[in-house]
């Protein structure tokens, strides 16, 4: 039996796509006919078809076309990699996506308690362009785990707690402090750890006092922030392993060393003695 062909007219319709779409296929090299009549009409056999199939499937799942020519050379292994990472980059824009529309929801109840106060709504957009722009944000976390982050901001937080800390004004400069003594803090954290150091040694103290830095310029010495605090960091060590954004996350070492290194920075505070 003559295995059928397919001349384009007739490829489209089985495919369900306009003859335009096939012929940009052809022109851009994703999809050739294998053969030509004598009068010199293409003709396109299952072979094709199925790969053509193959095409529509990965254009579907969001790759671009460049994508889908690689992924027409590569091995069922590398392709069950691109499309992990085709999940992950989807998952990305979602969560970004849900990030404006937490922005547009509290935007909405704002307004509707304050009607005539613009300049609620722009604080509280503030808060979430400052979450969602900044070079550190994007560098250490995906939009996924920044949701997740909103998260336990809005559930750890009182109404109040979160009013004082959407009305504080960060500028670029003390957000730049404040990044990069959180990232001068989590490398010493881990190496001393690594090095087995002694808690009260000067390198350990002042990592103990870059994170008392950084705790009051986000507390602002507020209780109900604090509170807040203390219950977004119960909640995150809650949070299943592979949910905790790497940024944040210590290990059981750390976590413990931390406390005998500030243990003994409060201490030393508390009978006014300079640290060792």
């Amino acid at each position: 039996m003559t295995a059928p062909l397919y001349q384009t007219g007739e490829l489209a319709k089985k495919a369900s796509i306009s003859i335009r779409t096939l012929r940009y296929y052809d022109q851009t090299g994703l999809l050739s006919p294998s053969q030509h009549s004598e009068s010199g009409y293409r003709l396109y056999t299952e072979e094709d078809l199925h790969r053509l199939q193959y095409i529509l499937a990965l254009k579907y799942l969001g790759f671009s076309l460049e994508e889908i020519k690689a992924c027409l050379q590569t091995s069922p292994q590398d392709l069950s990699e691109r499309l992990a990472q085709q999940r992950a980059m989807l998952l990305d824009k979602r969560a970004e996506l849900d990030l404006i529309l937490r922005a547009v929801e509290a935007s909405q109840r704002l307004l509707q308690q304050n009607p005539d106060d613009p300049e609620a709504l722009s604080s509280i957009l503030h808060v979430y362009q400052a979450e969602h722009k900044p070079e550190w944000v994007r560098q250490h976390l995906t939009p996924a785990q920044r949701l997740k982050m909103r998260d336990l901001y809005e559930s750890s937080y009182s109404e109040e707690a979160r009013h004082k800390l959407q009305t504080k004004v960060w500028t670029d400069e003390t957000r730049r402090l404040h990044h990069e003594q959180y990232d001068e803090f989590r490398t010493k954290l881990q190496t001393l750890t690594a090095q087995q150091a002694d808690p009260a040694s000067a390198e350990s103290q002042h990592m103990a006092h870059l994170l008392t830095e950084i705790n009051a310029r986000v507390s602002q010495g507020d209780p109900a922030i604090l509170e807040g605090m203390k219950k977004s960091w119960t909640s995150y060590n809650a949070l299943p392993e592979q949910e905790r954004p790497p940024a944040y996350h210590f290990t059981d070492e750390e976590r413990d060393f931390l406390k005998k290194a500030m243990t003994h920075f409060h201490t030393a505070r508390a009978t006014q003695q300079p640290p060792n």
